[in-house]
């Protein structure tokens, strides 16, 4: 009687062990698949705004325009609006400490170029267009890591996406898009 409750807790405990394993390599496929659709969304916002600044600083920059087009700005303002408003989710494929850094950046720029004189001001002037133009260079260094993030997960078989260490491979895509100081 003793040796036939021994083998059932052992086997109890031995069902559970399994249980929670393939509970966690689950859980973990799925924080994966979470991080990369993130990411793709992400870098597509990313585009967009560095596109929208591309786009108003050409404008600009063209002597003969006296005025620029009102798309420009409401493009700008739309993409860097989206951008700030979906920043800010715990799920990112980056870090808290990172996307902080990032959003106090954007933050900065969207309180620069609140209103469309603003932003002509901010394109027009050497010195308050260089914080944008830092900017958009950070924004081209996240864009380049997501999207090596995404291929690399494009690359992976399905088995392979179950037993990588997202959280480790999320911490190296933070450190790798961090913000220099």
């Amino acid at each position: 009687m003793k040796r036939k409750k021994v083998i059932i807790i052992i086997g109890t405990i031995v069902v559970l062990v399994l249980l929670y394993g393939i509970h966690s390599i689950f859980g973990n496929c799925r924080f994966g698949q979470e991080l990369y659709e993130v990411s793709c969304r992400l870098s597509f916002q990313v585009q967009s705004l560095i596109k929208s600044i591309d786009d108003l600083e050409e404008e600009f920059a063209e002597a003969d325009n006296d005025q620029v087009d009102y798309l420009y700005y409401n493009q700008y303002h739309n993409a860097i609006v989206t951008f700030w408003s979906e920043f800010g989710y715990e799920d990112m494929p980056i870090l808290d400490e990172v996307r902080l850094e990032y959003s106090a950046r954007i933050n900065e720029i969207l309180r620069q170029t609140s209103k469309n004189e603003e932003v002509e001001n901010a394109f027009t002037n050497a010195e308050e267009f260089q914080k944008i133009d830092d900017l958009r260079d950070q924004l081209k260094v996240l864009t380049n890591g997501l999207n090596e993030f995404v291929e690399s997960y494009r690359q992976m078989s399905d088995l392979e996406r179950y037993f990588v260490p997202w959280k480790n491979e999320r911490k190296l895509l933070s450190d790798k898009v961090r913000i220099p100081e």
